[in-house]
Parts: C-alpha cells; structure tokens; sequence
C-alpha cells in the first residue's frame, strides 16, 4: 500500500517532518489535481497495489466532496486517511467513498 500525501497549509495534526514537507510541497505548486497525476501517470505505467490519499478533510471541502470521489475513482486512488476529520463526519464521508468504492 502507498500512502500519498495531499498537502494542505496548515497541519497541525502532525510532526515538524511532515509540516515541513507540506509547506515544500505547496510552495512547488503541488494540488490535488497534481498529486491524482501522479496516482494516474502511475497506474498507467502499471501499479497495481492501494493508494490511500493521507491529510485532511478541509482541502476535500473545498474541492467538492462528489467531485474529489469522482477524480479520484478515475485516478486510481483506493481511499483516504484523514488524519483531521471529525467523527460525525466521519460516518457520512465513509458511506460516500463506499458508494463510490473508495475507503
């Protein structure tokens, strides 16, 4: 299993290592949508083992909820770890990656 880290500005859920690794990626201009090129260009080439998208729910927010299980079914991408979503939301977002065979 990969996990592939989608980058957001403020993440405070974890250490100094992966702060530093998202403010290095923002500031190269790493989205969404690139980090889904990444999952696509490697599935074309023929990875075959999971991809969970690791960070957090806000930038899933503000990208569309139905859209980013939509992109990232296309992609490749298998499902998420999110290390800040909130436990009632928790349940909602999990029935909508089922309905789209994410997890």
């Amino acid at each position: 299993m990969i996990e592939l880290g989608v980058p957001f500005t403020d993440p405070i859920a974890d250490g100094p290592i992966i702060q530093e690794a998202n403010a290095k990626a923002l500031t190269n201009g790493v989205t969404i949508s690139s980090v889904l090129n990444i999952v696509r260009e490697a599935r074309h080439r023929g990875l075959q083992i999971p991809v969970l998208l690791m960070g957090y729910y806000n930038p899933i927010l503000r990208y569309g909820e139905e859209r980013m299980l939509e992109d990232c079914k296309e992609a490749g991408v298998n499902g998420f770890v999110i290390v800040d979503l909130p436990l009632e939301e928790a349940i909602r977002f999990r029935r909508l990656c089922a309905s789209n065979g994410l997890v």
